[in-house]
């Protein structure tokens, strides 16, 4: 299984003069997943899998909260 995301993010600031609005770049994210079963006999079966994520951040990882205003972090 494999998979992709990409997710971007817009802040209007209603507390400052002018309300500015603060916008993140798009972050894509994506998953991958594989496995398989091996008959060792009539009775039993031998399971594994791996799995990787890399996830899209949430908007609190991309704002930093100040006082009444917001600034934007440098992400990578």
């Amino acid at each position: 299984m494999f998979g992709t995301t990409s997710a971007s993010y817009t802040v209007q600031d209603h507390f400052q003069l002018g309300e500015p609005t603060l916008e993140a770049d798009a972050e894509t994210g994506y998953q991958m997943k594989v496995g398989g079963t091996y008959p060792i006999s009539d009775t039993w079966l031998l399971f594994g899998n791996f799995s990787t994520a890399n996830l899209t951040p949430s908007l609190d990882k991309i704002w930093v909260y100040d006082a009444n205003f917001i600034t934007t972090l440098i992400l990578k």
